[in-house]
Formats: structure tokens, sequence, C-alpha cells
């Protein structure tokens, strides 16, 4: 896969209603939304930076799509 984001995550195609494409979020920012939320039900999470948090949310994300093209 060449795209480094992963490709979109939740790709609709126009609807009939319209000629909009609903591209959806990356497949990097859908896996670093559920790393998040894995970080923050640690119990200390509050003693935690958010650009900590953030940071190291894309970090996994990067390592599954990595582990992902393998």
């Amino acid at each position: 896969m060449t795209d480094r984001n992963g490709g979109r995550a939740f790709p609709r195609p126009a609807s009939h209603a319209s000629d909009t494409h609903h591209d959806g979020m990356s497949l990097r920012d859908w896996f670093a939304g559920q790393a998040m939320g894995g970080q923050l039900n640690n119990i200390d999470w509050d003693q935690i930076s958010p650009s900590f948090i953030a940071e190291t949310s894309y970090e996994i994300a990067d390592a599954m799509l990595k582990e992902r093209n393998k």
C-alpha cells in the first residue's frame, strides 16, 4: 500500500442526492483514535499531557499500519 495514511477508513460513494463524495477519515486517524481511547483508560490518564497522548497515539497508529503492510 503506497498511502502513508493507510487509505480511507470509512469511504462512502457519492449519494444520489448530491455530487459530493465522502472520503471518510484516514485509517491512520482511525487507529490513532482507538489508541487514544486505550490510553485514556489508564487510571492515571489525568497525569499525562494531552500532547504526549496525541503523539503516542499516532506512533501506535504508524506501528499498526507498518505491521498491516508486511
